[in-house]
């Protein structure tokens, strides 16, 4: 039997930026929240099923208005048993990292100049999506 295979090719309309930051996520989320003005929530884990039928939970903070959308995520797995899985392996240094999707021109160089002005933020930096193997991680 011929078997047809759909490939689907998405829209990736948002920017990742990488933090390296010593801060317990909540403590993060915080800064952020005085520094950007922003209103980053706790949500529920975001949850991603690996190749080996494990699921990895990660932290999740989440700021919404009608034009921006603003996620947190911890880099590393919140799993006791499935702490080596990252969101984004291609970059394993990064603590965490910030998902921008917004119809403001101009946004997310704003964000990142903003970001400058954190003092335990010790770098931040763009994420180039076509060097990451599953950008359907951040599909919602």
């Amino acid at each position: 039997m011929k078997k047809n295979k759909l490939d689907l090719d998405y829209g990736f309309d948002f920017r990742l930026l990488g933090l390296i930051c010593a801060l317990k996520p909540h403590k993060l989320a915080w800064q952020l929240n005085i520094a950007l003005n922003l209103d980053l929530a706790r949500q529920q884990d975001h949850s991603i099923r690996e190749k080996d039928g494990v699921d990895a939970r990660f932290i999740h903070f989440l700021h919404r208005t009608d034009v921006t959308t603003i996620r947190l995520f911890k880099n590393k797995s919140a799993d006791e048993g499935a702490s080596k899985w990252l969101l984004v392996p291609e970059h394993p240094r990064f603590d965490y990292i910030l998902f921008i999707q917004s119809g403001e021109q101009g946004k997310e160089t704003e964000i990142m100049e903003q970001m400058k002005n954190i003092p335990t933020i010790e770098l931040s930096a763009f994420l180039p999506l076509a060097s990451l193997k599953r950008k359907e991680n951040f599909m919602f």
